[in-house]
Parts: structure tokens; C-alpha cells; sequence
């Protein structure tokens, strides 16, 4: 199956051509002053889609421990959980570890830092072959997004003091279907 995948990957790659030398040729920063007006609809979508993952991942969010004292981050957070729709699942972030070791660096101790992300797959299913076969046209219609992405790794190994994180099945379309969702204390 790697083979295949392969393959295929190298298929896409080609038919990507176009788009990689639009990148290379530095005319990707007006396409990308465009394309947003296309994700806007797809954002909403994604949004509405993960309101109860969201409620669910501040629901059964922990009264974080500070010096002695309980205190929650808001008196009702699963309902203020259409706050965090700001963050568009076409955002991209260029170093993942650089970009968690200084989110644990601003908290302060005992805070706390909630995510959901969408993932790679797990091998051997399709849609992990799928997700790597079209990561290279997914990458710029995406505006930068990584579908291929084990952003779990790099979690664990930032040296939260707590981190809670499970593997969910986001009611998406199949390549992004695989997300974490959880939190990480400081």
C-alpha cells in the first residue's frame, strides 16, 4: 500500500505543478488575499459542525489547581465555547513545538490551554492513504493547511504537567474526520 501511496502522491504532486510554481514564483500572496472569501462558507460549516465537540471538551474541562485555590477559567464556559470560532481550521502554524513551547511559557501556573485539531489518520486506512495522496493540493487550497499532521507528538512532549487528549471522529467529511481534542495544563 506504501507504494501505491506513493505513487499516487506523485501523480498529484505533478498536477499540482501549476500551483507550485504559482508559489514559486511569489504570486501565491495575491491568491491567498482572495481564496479567504471561499473558506468564509467552509469555516461556518466547520464551526457549526464541532459546536457540540467544543461544549463537550469545556464541559468536561477541570477546576484548575493554583497555589492552594480552585479556580475555574469561566463560571460557564460551554457556553461561551462559541468564542473560540475565531480559529478557523484554515489557520496555519509553521512549527508546531516552537508554537506549544510558548503557549506553556505565557500560562501561568496551573492554567490551562484547550485544543481540537484535526489529525493524521491512523495507517492502514483509507483515509490516511487519501490524506497523503492529496495533502499537496490540500496544502493550497487550505491556504497552508497540513492534513498529515500528528500534532498529539509534540503535545506529549512539551512538558505539560497534565495533558488529557483523546482521539474523536468529527462529524466532517472523511479527510478531516480524525481530530484530538483535550487540554494540557501548565
Amino acid at each position: 500500500m506504501a507504494l501505491i501511496m506513493a505513487f499516487c502522491t506523485l501523480i498529484v504532486n505533478v498536477l499540482c505543478l501549476p500551483l507550485h510554481l504559482i508559489k514559486a514564483l511569489g504570486m501565491y500572496e495575491i491568491y491567498k488575499r482572495v481564496f479567504p472569501i471561499c473558506w468564509y462558507r467552509c469555516s461556518i460549516i466547520y464551526n457549526n459542525n464541532m459546536h457540540n465537540k467544543k461544549k463537550e471538551l469545556f464541559r468536561s474541562r477541570p477546576e484548575f489547581n493554583r497555589h492552594g485555590k480552585q479556580l475555574t477559567i469561566w463560571r460557564s464556559a460551554v457556553e461561551l465555547a462559541h468564542i473560540f470560532s475565531f480559529i478557523h481550521p484554515d489557520a496555519s502554524v509553521n512549527n508546531i513545538p516552537k508554537t506549544l513551547q510558548e503557549t506553556r511559557r505565557m500560562l501561568r501556573p496551573g492554567g490551562g490551554f484547550f485544543f481540537m485539531e484535526h489529525v493524521d489518520a491512523e495507517p492502514s486506512t483509507w483515509t490516511y492513504f487519501f490524506q497523503h495522496v492529496l495533502q499537496p493540493p490540500w496544502y493550497y487550497f487550505g491556504d497552508g493547511c497540513e492534513i498529515i499532521r500528528d500534532t498529539w507528538t509534540p503535545l506529549e512532549a512539551t512538558g505539560f504537567s497534565d495533558l488529557k487528549l483523546k482521539h474523536v471522529e468529527a462529524p466532517l467529511m472523511f479527510l478531516i474526520k480524525p481530530h484530538i481534542i483535550g487540554y494540557a495544563v501548565k
